[in-house]
């Protein structure tokens, strides 16, 4: 295939041809900004330019996502429906999210004047995410980042989760390796776990039966573990007084472990409780040799940023209203 015409004028129509100024441009992007050069390479050759027209859509709402596309000149509007809800400009990128969570558009992303952009196909994307382990992570950790600083801003009654009921109760002993695995496998997070890789996982949890009063955490401590909770409520309190509950078959503190950041609220057993507590280390350690638990975690976390995002934006627009 021949190259594309080259192109002239400003910033916007320069070639992006030199892999090293394509790679120096991703640093810009906020995942990219930590990852190996070597992996930026690789990133940067996958890249395609591309040239859009005003009127010209990056991303159609409820249409499947086939491309990343990070802007290098130009500008988008984004709307949902008939309602405009911001605008997306240089370095930012549109379909990111959609390809992690593996689902269509989330909104309409429209060029209101010509946009030029770096294009990465979908198949190209799952590909680098599978073959370069540190672009896993540094997306599994920027995607948890993001979530975590959504959660903190929302309104108390949108905290927590309620209970899940199990096929089976839980027993009042501890558990063994079999069990573990079939408790683990009814929490949300790990639904499509491969049984293997759970199998490993759940042998570096340890087992908490606590009375109630209990604490699990304090704000301002450090996120090295996560309460995967299998019976019982833990209720949680921020700073500002808001107030919220985990139930079983949910698991509390695993946004911020996975981010890497001080615990923002405080965990304690409101009942008597039964929970697995596993480290954000071991996790990720399993995440090397298991892709899928670390597609799937992402896809999990990118999903209930997707919702937060969406509902922030009703809130807005309502408050216009």
């Amino acid at each position: 295939m021949s190259p594309p015409p080259s192109h002239s004028g400003g910033e916007g129509n320069r070639r992006w041809v030199d892999v090293t100024e394509r790679a120096i441009y991703l640093r810009s992007l906020p995942v990219a900004g930590m990852l190996p050069t070597k992996v930026l390479h690789a990133i940067a050759r996958s890249l395609v330019e591309r040239t859009f027209e005003p009127g010209a859509k990056l991303l159609e709402q409820g249409k499947p996502v086939r491309h990343m596309r990070i802007l290098t000149a130009g500008r988008l509007t984004t709307k949902s429906g008939d309602r405009v809800i911001g605008q997306v400009v240089p370095p930012e990128s549109v379909g990111f999210l959609n390809l992690l969570a593996h689902n269509d558009g989330s909104y309409d992303a429209i060029a209101v004047e010509p946009v030029h952009a770096l294009e990465l196909s979908a198949d190209r994307f799952y590909t680098l995410l599978e073959d370069h382990y540190p672009l896993l992570l540094t997306t599994l950790q920027y995607t948890a980042e993001r979530l975590l600083h959504e959660m903190k801003e929302l309104p108390q009654e949108a905290l927590g989760l309620p209970p899940t009921t199990f096929p089976i109760a839980v027993p009042e002993r501890r558990l063994d390796l079999v069990e573990r695995v079939f408790f683990m496998r009814c929490v949300s997070a790990f639904a499509n776990t491969n049984l293997g890789a759970l199998a490993v996982l759940a042998e570096h949890m340890s087992e908490a039966r606590v009375p109630a009063g209990h604490p699990f955490f304090s704000i301002g401590d450090k996120s090295s573990f996560t309460v995967f909770i299998l019976s019982g409520i833990v209720e949680c309190e921020a700073p500002d007084g808001r107030i919220f509950e985990y139930g079983g078959g949910t698991a509390a503190g695993g946004v911020e472990a996975l981010a890497g950041k001080e615990r923002w609220y405080s965990a304690r057993a409101k009942t008597p409780v039964v929970a697995l507590i596993g480290t954000a280390d071991a996790l990720v350690e399993l995440m090397e040799d298991n892709f899928e638990i670390g597609s799937d975690f992402i896809r999990m976390l990118v999903t209930g940023l997707q919702g937060m995002l969406s509902a922030k934006a009703a809130r807005v627009a309502a408050s216009k209203s």
